[in-house]
């Protein structure tokens, strides 16, 4: 049986002692670019689809990890929700409660992007107040453009309800500050 070459080392193996063999041929010009022009589209072709057995492996270990890390969330509020039921609400542990329970619900908000990501979930359209989610997007932002950059949220009152995704929101907003931040920062 003849052995097909499966890494990009044996490919590269491989077209080079079709290139040796093409030279010591009789072929004609025509002939060898032909084969050579065939040879190079196989391995570009095979490379492509090397790197994407690599992203459909990163796309569903991303999968696997927003899962399992929900599950670990979902633990999370429900224990803090429980202790902070038993807790008065003027108490200083109460509030410390539903500080960890705010950042416990934005990392379910950030595996929810990573399963976007990876094309496990798909949009839920809910009725939303734009200047509440970007409230709630503002910590986040903040901590991405740091203290060199200078981030002013002006919000309108007069906005009336959207239907949105809010991940898809937060993600698409998010990548806009990001963007503006790199571009600021190469000036």
């Amino acid at each position: 049986t003849e052995h097909v070459a499966t890494r990009p080392t044996e490919w590269q193996s491989l077209s080079e002692r079709i290139h040796q063999l093409i030279a010591q041929s009789n072929a004609s010009h025509d002939e060898v670019n032909s084969l050579r022009r065939t040879l190079d589209e196989t391995t570009r072709l095979q490379s492509q689809r090397i790197d994407a057995q690599k992203m459909d492996a990163v796309t569903r270990m991303a999968s696997s990890i927003a899962h399992d890390f929900n599950n670990f969330l979902t633990v999370i509020i429900g224990g803090c929700e429980f202790a902070m039921d038993d807790t008065p609400s003027d108490n200083m542990l109460h509030k410390d409660l539903a500080q960890i329970l705010e950042a416990a619900e934005r990392g379910v908000n950030l595996t929810q992007q990573l399963q976007v990501f990876s094309h496990t979930t798909s949009a839920t359209l809910t009725p939303l107040r734009l200047n509440d989610a970007l409230e709630n997007f503002t910590p986040t932002w903040t901590q991405i453009v740091g203290d060199h950059v200078a981030l002013t949220v002006d919000l309108d009152p007069q906005l009336d309800l959207i239907e949105a995704d809010v991940v898809h929101l937060e993600h698409v907003l998010t990548q806009l500050v990001v963007n503006a931040c790199d571009a600021e920062q190469n000036q």
